[in-house]
């Protein structure tokens, strides 16, 4: 992916992925991903739900998670 596959931008314009602007995963593929991992996040670290969703294995080849 590249930095507007994380905007809306992929979805309004066909011409972004022509231009460069996004990678070549699919952009609503990749908005979904990003979805599930969102709220995961939010619901594990505020409303103190852990669905295990961020500690289980990628669901999808395509996404590799790096940790700091």
């Amino acid at each position: 992916t590249k930095h507007y596959d994380f905007t809306d931008l992929v979805l309004l314009s066909p011409l972004s992925q022509q231009l460069g602007l996004s990678g070549s995963i699919d952009s609503m593929f990749s908005l979904e991903l990003q979805a599930h991992y969102v709220l995961a996040f939010f619901d594990k670290y505020l409303r103190m739900e852990d669905s295990g969703f961020l500690s289980e294995p990628s669901p999808s080849p395509e996404l590799t998670i790096k940790q700091r």
